[in-house]
């Protein structure tokens, strides 16, 4: 049996556990890039000098799948798929990559004409 604390209401305890867990999540997430070189023209980041966006960009470039799928249980899917397509999908080294997580993870159902797509917006965006 579990006693809580009567001065923390429960809602925000949840809260709290939450919190805990995303921030051990991100910090499990960093190590493995950091293991993984993807920091390898930074000094050795801290988690409070990292960015989420940095981190799910970081993810999904350097990470494997169920490092990936981990961003899910802390991002919202909009706030990983605004990340991806801001700052991986245009650039064509990641094709084959953008093509993977369009289908996989994003569930789109053409992804070869939304990555083409998404490059030639952003191509337009760079020359207006």
């Amino acid at each position: 049996m579990i006693i809580l604390p009567q001065s923390i209401p429960l809602l925000e305890l949840a809260f709290q556990l939450v919190d805990q867990n995303s921030r051990e999540i991100k910090e499990v997430l960093l190590n493995e890039l950091i293991c993984n070189q993807a920091f390898w023209s930074y000094e050795k980041p801290e988690m409070n000098t990292i960015s989420d966006n940095q981190l799910i960009e970081k993810v999904l470039i350097h990470s494997d799948l169920d490092s990936i799928y981990q961003l899910f249980s802390i991002y919202s899917e909009s706030q990983i798929r605004r990340v991806w397509e801001e700052r991986l999908l245009p650039d064509v080294r990641f094709y084959s990559m953008n093509k993977l997580f369009a289908y996989l993870l994003f569930h789109i159902e053409n992804p070869d004409d939304y990555l083409e797509s998404g490059i030639r917006n952003h191509y337009k965006k760079l020359s207006a």
